[in-house]
């Protein structure tokens, strides 16, 4: 894991610049779709994630939520 960077400033229209190396490390680069989730543990953290590894994370889940469905049915 990485030290923290920073800190840095949100700008007026809430933006906020991510480090180069944050996003070498991370494989984003600009233009990138991410989701942004606030956090409560520990609070007042931020969670971004890239689209596509949700998109991973959600059929994930699915496929488990239908395998379950079906355990639960028989």
């Amino acid at each position: 894991m990485q030290p923290p960077h920073g800190p840095h400033k949100i700008a007026a229209n809430g933006q906020v610049v991510l480090p180069k190396d944050i996003l070498a490390a991370t494989g984003l680069s600009p233009g990138d779709a991410v989701y942004v989730q606030a956090l409560e543990d520990p609070e007042g953290a931020v969670l971004i994630v890239p689209a596509a590894t949700a998109a991973e994370w959600f059929e994930t889940g699915r496929q488990r939520a239908a395998k379950g469905a079906r355990t639960t049915a028989d």
